[in-house]
């Protein structure tokens, strides 16, 4: 019979049969065994020996079994047990069983991230693992609960290692057998804290202004409408405040962007520390600001906010080799009387801002019905006048200048026979305004200071720029003979312009009585519904004419009539079908 077992298993039948004759120890063998058609089966192979009174052996009966279903399910249970073992000794997360919250297996990611060896980690309880201030046992009672309803347990929280330091870790529970949970729990644990910090990276560049270190646009709005919810369940007063920096741009210019940046920063410190630690300060773009001030006492209280952050902003900055001073213009909106909107309390507060501008810079405005009205009707004229340009449907009127001393016209006011230009744009930015005009009287562009007297000139930068024309705001000449002392101020502004070596010439003439005081002292050229009204081209042509044939001065009619033909053979005039708009000066 032992030739029929196969090879390998040919030594185990044998040392098992002189097993059993000579001690005579049981035969129980598994072995494989050819069957005929030359295949190997496994079989349990069970005999007995019988001996006589001498010791003979006389039978040796036995059984053969066949045990092939029952090896291959345990060499598939042996080869997936290993594969197990493979996996839990080299997964890329901590693993452990556990058992009454003991670890009794471990692999060696577990005990890596945990600070331990694997034999320091195992027999351990879970609560070395536990912050002090944890509660451990109310921890505990919430898991195994869970466990016993055969759900599984995972959350993301701080573990302790074994020097005492922190990682956050996520962590996964669940039982081998629900009814018994303490008797063996599976538990994965994942250290997450480079994912964390990863994320806490992407959210402050998501949230956070890199320059500044404050929250930006988006995260300001959060904050805002989460302050106005607040507000109106508690009956609040909330404010909003824009705030822009006066001229930053002339930093950037002068100093550079690096010396731009750093005030900024300390702007944004200097803000910061002006208001409470419950309210918000963020840069909303590059050189505005907003503030959030929650539970204010009333709507008042947000202007000595206002005047405190003024009064940080003007202190000096020290830089590397200069130093400067800033001021700010602010628009403040409050909750809830300018509304209950995120987005209308911005839009209100961005309209005082722009009204705190037009004041003067340097100040700050609270929001008024009035403005958003006029804020609404200024965006509806734009709209209009862009379909209107769009269609073709503006007509281009001229009003001519008259030379006070002959009555003869020296020209009209239309797009690029000369630029004019306001004196607040020049000290908006004088630095960059001035040497852009010089290039342009280079060109032979003559320049008009429009509106003066209702600014705030500097004579210095007059000085320094040779302005071809000064205009006179027509609201000193409109109250000629009045109580006012427009009649003192018009003769100054003359005398002024003439000693600079401008042309003069006052606006919005009327009656005879102020052409005849401008003409008196020495006003060169005016403008107004006294001569003429603004004209359409042909009218204004006509007018021309008329004006030289009786002054006999043809020269200038025939430029009149070249000029007018010309822009009347290119299309420059369209004939109006809803629009007629009154053309003046290009403005910049």
């Amino acid at each position: 019979m032992l030739d029929q077992v196969h090879p390998q298993d040919l030594p185990r039948a044998e040392s098992g049969l002189r097993a059993h004759f000579e001690r005579r120890a049981p035969y129980d063998v598994e072995i494989r065994f050819r069957r005929k058609d030359g295949g190997y089966v496994w079989v349990r192979a069970i005999g007995q020996g019988a001996w006589d009174a001498l010791g003979t052996l006389v039978r040796f009966s036995g059984s053969i079994t066949d045990i092939s279903e029952r090896r291959d399910a345990e060499e598939k249970t042996a080869e997936l047990l290993s594969e197990l073992r493979a996996v839990f000794s080299s997964a890329p997360v901590g693993i452990a069983l556990l058992r009454d919250r003991r670890i009794v297996h471990s692999n060696a990611e577990l005990a890596r991230a945990l600070g331990y060896s694997v034999d320091e980690v195992i027999g351990l309880s879970t609560r070395a693992f536990f912050r002090p201030d944890d509660d451990y046992e109310e921890h505990g009672r919430r898991i195994y609960a869970r466990l016993a309803g055969g759900e599984f347990w995972q959350s993301e929280k701080e573990l302790l290692r074994k020097d005492g330091s922190r990682f956050f870790a996520s962590s996964r529970l669940s039982a081998l057998d629900p009814a018994a949970p303490h008797s063996g729990a599976v538990w994965v644990v994942q250290d997450i804290s480079e994912q964390r910090n990863a994320n806490e990276k992407l959210l402050q560049l998501a949230h956070y202004d890199q320059l500044t270190q404050l929250p930006n646009r988006v995260l300001f709005l959060d904050r805002l409408q989460s302050a106005l919810s607040q507000a109106q369940r508690n009956g609040w007063n909330a404010g909003v405040m824009l705030i822009d920096l006066d001229r930053f741009k002339l930093v950037n210019d002068t100093l550079g962007h690096h010396a731009g940046d750093a005030v900024l920063a300390e702007i944004g410190r200097r803000i910061q520390a002006a208001i409470r630690g419950s309210d918000t300060v963020a840069r909303l773009s590059g050189d505005e600001f907003g503030v959030i001030l929650s539970d204010l006492a009333a709507p008042e209280a947000a202007g000595a906010v206002a005047e405190k952050i003024g009064l940080a902003l003007k202190a000096p900055i020290s830089l590397a080799r200069s130093e400067l001073i800033v001021s700010a213009s602010i628009g403040i909106s409050v909750f809830p009387p300018d509304g209950a909107a995120a987005n209308t309390i911005l839009g209100n507060a961005d309209v005082a801002l722009y009204r705190a501008k037009q004041s003067g810079r340097d100040a700050y405005c609270f929001h008024t019905p009035e403005m958003s009205l006029k804020a609404r009707r200024r965006a509806a004229l734009e709209e209009r006048l862009r379909r209107a340009l769009a269609r073709g449907q503006f007509r281009l009127y001229y009003q001519p200048k008259v030379e006070l001393s002959s009555g003869r016209i020296l020209g009209v006011e239309a797009p690029l026979l000369e630029l004019e230009i306001t004196e607040s744009v020049i000290m908006e930015d004088a630095e960059g305004v001035i040497p852009t005009l010089q290039d342009l009287q280079r060109l032979g562009v003559e320049i008009s200071l429009d509106d003066f007297g209702t600014g705030y000139s500097s004579l210095g930068y007059l000085n320094r720029f040779q302005v071809d024309r000064l205009k006179i705001d027509r609201t000193f000449v409109s109250d000629l003979g009045g109580a006012r002392n427009d009649g003192a101020i018009l003769k100054a502004v003359i005398a002024l312009g003439h000693q600079l070596g401008m042309k003069v010439l006052a606006e919005g003439v009327e009656t005879e009585e102020q052409r005849g005081f401008l003409a008196a002292h020495g006003c060169d050229e005016y403008q107004g519904y006294l001569f003429s009204k603004p004209l359409p081209a042909d009218a204004m042509l006509a007018l021309w004419r008329s004006v030289d044939g009786t002054t006999s001065r043809s020269g200038s009619s025939s430029f009149a009539s070249r000029f007018f033909t010309e822009k009347t053979s290119r299309g420059a005039m369209t004939t109006p079908q809803q629009y007629d708009t009154a053309a003046s000066n290009q403005r910049v």
